[in-house]
């Protein structure tokens, strides 16, 4: 019955488009906001109430995933989900809460990690949905701790020279000064190597921060060079047969490097981008730990994961 109910949805927003998600959506009690707002001087996005439809689709897939890779062997799993800029407004959404609770019954053979308590609005672009990397670090010590390793804090912070009006502004007109982009290295990050795998499944060897991808119109390609399904960042310096696989979204893109000193090796998967039934061409899932970061965006709005 959910398949049939999510092969209906599925029709209904491919015919009706964007405006079909934006169908009454609140919570009973709460005054319904749309579209793009300012805020303490950031561009918020509304969001709608949860959508079970969505968040049954994505617990499944990751169920599908667990079932097929990971029963049986001794991979650690963990899940963490990146709230929305919205849910640390005071009257914000309790979208990011509901999640939270949907996602701990569904997903009981994954340890939830709970990122909430050390996020706050500034860690974000003013004008746009992603988090800012260098205000990463605790987040990622967080993350390392949890899963059995560590990562340092001494890094190099770097300005982008460009300018950054993210993607929520064309979407209002006040006007607004453009965000810096700010990235942050090490002697470990220095020393990592990355490949990524095109659609075709060819290798290319790739920056961690593509400074050329970022002056090509969207800067937060910046990280890791945007949005791709497999990509292998290797640190030969890192702990010996430590493996983090990491499946992400686009958030993913700015925290991986700053878990790449906890890992000799971290494989990204962007299951938006490759799919689930071909994982096993490119990882071999035997004692790795295992991390599905997803924003609470993405997580509502889930059919584009495959």
């Amino acid at each position: 019955m959910r398949k049939l109910t999510l092969l209906v949805l599925a029709g209904v927003l491919t015919l009706m488009g964007p405006a079909a998600q934006a169908l009454d959506l609140h919570f009973p009690g709460e005054e319904p906001r749309e579209g793009i707002y300012l805020t303490q001087s950031h561009l918020v996005e509304a969001e709608p109430a949860v959508l079970p439809e969505m968040t049954d689709y994505a617990a499944d897939k990751i169920q599908y995933i667990y079932d097929t890779y990971l029963a049986g062997t001794d991979c650690k799993g963990y899940f963490a989900m990146v709230p929305a800029k919205e849910a640390f407004l005071q009257k914000g959404s309790l979208t990011h809460e509901v999640m939270g609770r949907t996602f701990r019954q569904e997903l009981p053979f994954l340890t939830y990690l709970n990122l909430a308590p050390m996020m706050a609005l500034e860690n974000f672009y003013r004008t746009d949905l992603h988090w800012r990397q260098e205000n990463l670090p605790d987040v990622a010590s967080y993350l390392a701790a949890a899963m059995g390793t560590q990562v340092g804090t001494g890094y190099r912070e770097n300005l982008w020279t460009g300018d950054f009006f993210g993607t929520y502004s064309p979407r209002l007109t006040a006007p607004l000064r453009p965000d810096a982009v700010r990235y942050l290295t090490s002697d470990t990050i220095d020393g990592c190597t990355v490949t990524g795998y095109d659609l075709m499944g060819r290798a290319e060897t790739q920056p961690v921060y593509n400074l050329e991808k970022a002056a090509g119109g969207n800067p937060y390609d910046l990280f890791l060079s945007g949005p791709q399904g497999i990509q292998i960042m290797e640190n030969p310096k890192g702990p010996a047969g430590k493996e983090l696989v990491l499946f992400r979204d686009s958030f993913g893109s700015s925290l991986a490097p700053l878990l790449l000193e906890g890992y000799s090796k971290i494989t990204l998967v962007d299951l938006r981008y490759v799919f689930s039934h071909t994982l096993n061409q490119y990882v071999d899932f035997q004692d790795q730990d295992v991390l599905f970061l997803y924003s609470s965006l993405l997580l509502n709005n889930s059919l584009a994961l495959k």
